[in-house]
This record gives C-alpha cells, structure tokens and sequence, in this order.
C-alpha cells in the first residue's frame, strides 16, 4: 500500500460543479503517462486526484450544494503501484498513516485564497502561487514547512520576517498584505512578481551591458537604502534575492535573516553570536568575523559583490574549487579582481575592507554609479564619494597592466554629486541676527528651498534637514516639504539608524520643565522623553542620558547600560572602529576622571583632571594641573602632560596639538612631525589638510605646513574634498580649493557677522 500523507484542508468550499481535472478509480495503478481526463461524481462523494509524476492527490468532499472538504490525503506512490482510495474525514488519521516525504509542499488553507501551484522552495518554506477568490488577483504564499513550524527560534524569525517586509512601502521591495499565525500553520501573502530572479538573468545573459547595469543597480540602491533607512540590515544581498520583472522594474525580497540595526532590539537577539548567517559568496570580512559587527555597511559590501558579477557575468569566486573556509579567507583578505570597466573604482570603493573606505551608505554608493558612462566599457580615473571623502582610483589600465597609450577613447568619469548648501540671508528690517532667514541654494546660486525658516541643518544622506520655523522644529525634503511636521521645541539630525534627538517642554513645576528622548523619521518616540539632556547614540549603540544632574549610558530600547551615578559625561575613549568596547567610558567621579567599562567597573581610577578621546585603538589624552598628555589603556603615560591642547589622530596617526600658544602636529609617540607655529589648527580629517589661523586669518595647509590656500579668511569650513564654506568681511561665500570664489560671500553668519 502506499504511503501517505495527511495535510490541512485545501479549500474553505467546493461545490458539485468543481472543475475535476483527473478522477483515478479503485486498484487503478499510477502512470505518468495516462490520459486522467475522466470525471465520475456522485451525490454522495466525489473525488479529486492530481497527478504529477506518478503522485496523486485525493480529496473527500460531502454531498450538498456547497459541500466542505472533509481531508486531504497526498498519496505519494511509484509508477506502476496500486492505489487504494482513501476517503479520509476530519478524525484523526488511522495508525496506518504515516510521513512519506517530510519536506513535501504541505497543502493549506488560507481564507478567500484559490492555492494554484508551486513557485519554488528553499530550506525552510515553500512559496505558492494563488489567488484571492473574491478578488481575482494573483499572490504569492509563502508557507513555513511544517518540520519547522515547532521549532520556536525558526517560527520567530519567519514570523520577522514577515512583520520587517510588512513594515516597508517602497516599489522596490516585494509587499506583504497578510500574515497567518497558527499552531500547525505559519505563512504570510505577498504580491506576486511576473519574472525572474537577477541570479536566473545572469544565468541565462552572463555579463550585461552597462544601461542594463545602472538601470537595475540603481532600483536596487533605491530598495536597499530604503531598508536601512527603517532601521534594519538584510544581512542576505544576492542575485537570488532580487526579481526582475518583464517591464525591467526591481524587486526586494526575503527578509528571512534581516535584523534591527540597534543592538538590543528583540529581533537582533534572534540571532546568536556563533551562527554565521548569509551567503557565504556575498558576505562581507566583518560579518565572517562576528555577526555582531553587521551593520548597514556590511549589506553594501554584498551590493559591490553582485555588481561585480552583473559587470563580469559570473561569480568572483569558484565555489566549486574553493571550500568556505577558503572562500571566507579570500574574502577576509584578498581583493576583488578588477573588471577592466569604469565600475573598478565603485566597486573597490564598495568592497573596501575598511568601513572607512567602504561606501557609508547607498545614497553616496547611487551618487558614484549615476557617474558612469554607458557609452564607454573603460575609465581612465574616477573620483569615488564615500561619506566624507573623495577616494581617486589610478588607471584600471594600469592596474590590470595595460599600457596607457594603447587607447586613446577612454572616458574620464567626473563625479561631481548635486551639492545643495543651507544659507542664512537677512529679510528686511535691521542689520542684526533677528533679522536672518535660512534657504538652500545650488551651486547655480539658484534657492531650491525659499529663505523662510529661523534656521537649517545641514541635509542627512536620506534627504532630511532639520528646520525650525516658528519657535518649532521638525524636517524638510530638498523641496522644502515638510518630512516631519514642525511640533517639537527642539530637534537634532537624525542619526544612520533613523533616531533624533527631540525636545519636549513640560509644565511641571518640580522639575526640569525640558524634557528629551528619541523620535524616527516619523516623529513617533522611540525613546520616551523621561530624560533632562541626551547625546547622540555612539558607535557601539549608547547614547549619553542624564537625570537628576547624574548621567548615565542607555541602549537604543531605553534601557540603562550605566546607571546614571556620574558627575560628568561618559565618551568613549577609544577608536570609533572599535567594536568590542575594549578601551571603556571616561567617567566623572568627585571632580576627576578616569575610565569604566560596560560593566561599570573602573579600568583606570579616576585620577586625571580630564580625558579626550584620541579615535585611537589604544591610546587616549589625559590632562594633569593643566597640561595634556597621552595614556594608554591602563592609565600609564605614553607622553608626559606638555602640552596645552590635543586633538583626535588623523588617518595618519597625527594630531594638531598645542605649545606655549602655537599648534604643530605630532605622532602617536608625541614627537613633533610639524613645529608648532600657528596660532590654530583644525583638523579635517579626510583630505589631509588643515585650517590654519596666522595673524586671525585663517587659510590651508598640508602636513609639510606649505599653504594650499593663503590665510585671508576670518573662518574655513569643509563642504567637501572641492569645496569650503569660506568666511571674509563677515560674509560667507564659498570657494574651491584654488581660492577662487564658487559663490561670492553674501550671505551672513549669525556668529561672525554681527
């Protein structure tokens, strides 16, 4: 007899006229080949099998007008076996029956969904495709396989998925509409996408051509982007999580092992940390490393990886040859190949083993590839915009060894991204502060977003700036339209996780009548307003609270990582590269500081007048009676207390320090590198150059102390590797790095003007 399985009810109703598509009768034995067009009905029963490679499917119906089903019975046989039909009731099976395919397509029922057929199947859920009966439109059903369904771990994540896709509402991203949570059931339906996935494409294409490239590249930096910007990480980027459909549009995909960016949140403990999860091709060196070093940055090393295979045509590594310990070595530490096209220095940019290098995130990442010509397959050079810097990439004809004078058509990429500069104008009335109005203006000069507002931040990378009209603040897009509704009495930009500081004034007379927490990009509080002053979240996730004059660290939940027991601030002093939390907090104790760890246990005793972090793996400054020196972790001096001013070590390990006045620059080891003799210096940080102030004049020089720029400024500011916010006769213009004026200086500064 064959073996059977017992599933779920397939249909809420069936009536006597059901197209019946094969009927197979009592001691029939299964062929694939047979001709099953045959339909026998009774009053009684009825019986429905569907056969697909020697299975048949049998389904018991009651008698009646609009009968309910009262089983379904999968009986999995080989060709040539006979066949008992089993008209099976709602009462539990009979011992007899028993699993013969564990992994089998369960058959389910969903209410008001026609279940068509099978669209494909992975480790833990198979996807159907389906219609809604009153409707009569097409979906996709995503079931969680039933091995699965118990095992809680799986069921949470699944049912994650469902709730992070559910959360997101871009043409990009594949959309949930329904979600189904029952003991012996989990699935959720979504909109069904006409066409194939880009691992499907490449596949069948190999290489595509450069239109096709930034086409479909750019969706998928407009979809990916947008899934950071909602606070999650999707931690799987592959060709096989993205559909192409038949019009050339994208479509994101399974968020199976997404998690939330904060660190505490219930969806990121789902995962611990000796599980590796991704594709091991696609994964970046951190998240091979420790799954707790993912970040939205890891998700754009996996983009750089594919659009190194849509340029290419075919995977960068031979899975075939290599095991994945071998793979995740080559990926830990050897570079891509270069391609020989003008993508090679977007790509590298992407892949970066360093988070520095790598692209901060994909609206920066869209900006570099919006550069690339699709007239021409070669790039002489190309100027890479990473978060704050422009990285310039040598000749992929000399990286790959091919002589410069062998082509004479090779395109030069200029990447110039749109700039838009927030600047303050004086409306009327007199010449003072009280009078000024803040716009955005392009570099034509020309207002993008009229001069109505008490003042502008800077825009975030997701296209908000923070404005304030009114005595209120909230958010506005590059049109200035309003993101965020102006009700808050203050509010600060919006960090890479989506949090902002926000300010709500109270009326109770016994305390603090200001009161802060954290708002999204909504507006709605994430953090409860419960707190008298608040920082910025950190590198590692704590943000800096203070209650009661105490002050404290909390996690992205709200929830206290250092009581708040402390006199002063706690930063942490170590390098914002650090993800382990290996140098601790300064903390301020009874007028003097030293520093804690998570744990709230004093790794150096509070000795020292002050402490600044040096953005130093090991290495921190510490002041004594006035002077500043440098420490190490254990609180011993590296540099004696000479010094009156330090600054954080540059990429280059150098900092603009101070000496009876005058700054210079000096290494890790407190030698001078540059003698001191400026009045200021201020560190830029990217570009390898500095402000420098000579008789109140500020200009720029290198690390050599030649002037780039002649100090003829009241004040320099950096825009970006091109240009400075430049101030002169108390007006502020902007120039380039030739001195030459982009923008004249009109506009005001309410700290410099006046």
């Amino acid at each position: 007899m064959a073996e059977v399985i017992r599933m779920p009810l397939l249909f809420e109703t069936m009536t006597e006229g059901t197209i019946i598509k094969w009927i197979k009768k009592v001691g029939d034995k299964v062929s694939s080949d047979d001709n099953l067009a045959d339909v026998e009905t009774d009053k009684a029963t009825f019986e429905l099998a569907a056969e697909t490679e020697g299975t048949l499917l049998y389904i018991g119906v009651r008698d009646g007008e609009s009968a309910k089903v009262n089983s379904v019975l999968a009986i999995i046989g080989k060709e040539g076996t006979d066949i008992s039909v089993l008209i099976g009731t709602n009462d539990a099976p009979s011992p007899e029956f028993k699993i013969a395919q564990p992994n089998a397509p369960a058959i389910f029922q969903v209410p008001n969904y026609h279940i068509k057929e099978e669209l494909g199947q992975g480790g833990m859920a198979v996807v159907f495709l389906a219609e809604h009966l009153l409707l009569q439109h097409q979906v996709a059903i995503k079931v969680l396989k039933s091995e699965w369904v118990r095992q809680e771990h799986v069921r949470k994540r699944f049912l994650s998925e469902a709730r992070n896709m559910a959360r997101m509402q871009s043409p990009h991203i594949v959309k949930v509409f329904d979600l189904v949570d029952n003991v012996d059931l989990v699935a959720f339906v979504m909109e069904y996408v006409d066409g194939r996935t880009l691992k499907t494409l490449l596949e069948e294409r190999g290489r595509l051509d450069h239109a096709s490239i930034k086409e479909y590249f750019s969706q998928m930096l407009d979809a990916v982007g947008y899934v950071h910007a909602r606070g999650l990480v999707h931690r799987d980027l592959k060709p096989g999580n993205f559909m192409v459909t038949d019009a050339g549009d994208i479509k994101l995909l399974d968020f199976g092992i997404a998690k939330q960016t904060y660190i505490h949140s219930a969806d990121y403990t789902q995962t611990e940390t000796h599980y590796q999860m991704g594709t091991p091709m696609y994964m970046s060196p951190e998240q091979i490393k420790s799954t707790r070093d993912v970040t939205s940055q890891s998700d754009i090393y996996s983009l750089g990886v594919i659009l190194w295979q849509m340029v290419m045509g075919k995977k960068p590594y031979d899975t075939q040859e290599l095991s994945v310990f071998e793979l995740q070595t080559r990926i830990v530490n050897e570079k891509l190949p270069a391609t020989g096209t003008a993508f090679d220095p977007i790509i590298a940019a992407a892949t970066s083993k360093g988070l520095d290098a790598r692209y901060q995130d994909c609206a920066v990442f869209k900006q570099s590839m919006l550069t690339i010509s699709v007239s021409s397959e070669s790039v002489t050079s190309a100027s890479v915009h990473t978060d704050a810097e422009t990285t310039h990439f040598e000749s992929v004809y000399e990286m790959t060894g091919v002589d410069d004078q062998q082509d004479n058509e090779r395109t030069i990429i200029s990447n110039e991204p749109e700039v838009l500069l927030t600047v303050c104008k004086h409306v009327g009335g007199r010449d003072d502060w009280e009078h000024l109005k803040y716009g955005v203006i392009n570099l034509k000069r020309e207002w993008v977003v009229q001069p109505i507002y008490n003042y502008l931040l800077n825009f975030d990378d997701v296209g908000y700036c923070i404005a304030r009209l009114d005595e209120k603040w909230g958010a506005i897009d590059r049109k200035g339209n309003w993101l965020l509704e102006p009700i808050f009495d203050d509010l600060n930009s919006f960090d890479v996780e989506g949090y902002a500081i926000a300010e709500k004034h109270t009326l109770a007379f016994w305390s603090n009548n200001v009161k802060k927490g954290f708002v999204n990009r909504k507006g709605i509080w994430i953090i409860p307003p419960n707190f008298d002053n608040l920082e910025n979240f950190d590198h590692l996730g704590y943000a800096l609270a203070n209650v009661y004059r105490k002050w404290g660290l909390i996690d992205r939940r709200g929830n206290w990582k250092l009581f708040p027991e402390y006199d002063g601030e706690l930063v942490y002093m170590g390098s914002q590269q650090d993800r382990e939390a290996l140098f601790g907090y300064k903390a301020l104790m009874k007028n003097k500081t030293g520093i804690v760890n998570l744990d709230g246990e004093w790794i150096v005793r509070p000795y020292f007048d002050g402490m600044l972090s040096l953005n130093d793996p090991e290495l921190c400054a510490a002041m004594l009676y006035g002077q500043w020196g440098i420490i190490n972790r254990k609180g011993e001096w590296t540099t004696k207390a000479t010094f009156d001013d330090i600054q954080p070590f540059d990429k280059d390990g150098h900092s603009a320090a101070s000496y009876k006045g005058k700054y210079g620059l000096i290494n890790r080891k407190g030698d001078w590198v540059l003698q001191p003799a400026y009045e200021m210096l201020h560190n830029f940080q990217v570009d390898g150059l500095y402000a420098a102030q000579q008789n109140e004049q500020y200009g720029l020089i290198n690390k050599r102390g030649a002037w780039v720029l002649s100090p003829v400024y009241k004040m320099l500011y950096r825009v970006n590797d091109h240009l400075y916010r430049a101030i002169k006769n108390n007006k502020v213009g902007f120039i380039n790095r030739a001195g030459d004026w982009v923008i004249e200086p009109e506009f005001y500064d309410p700290l410099w003007s006046f």
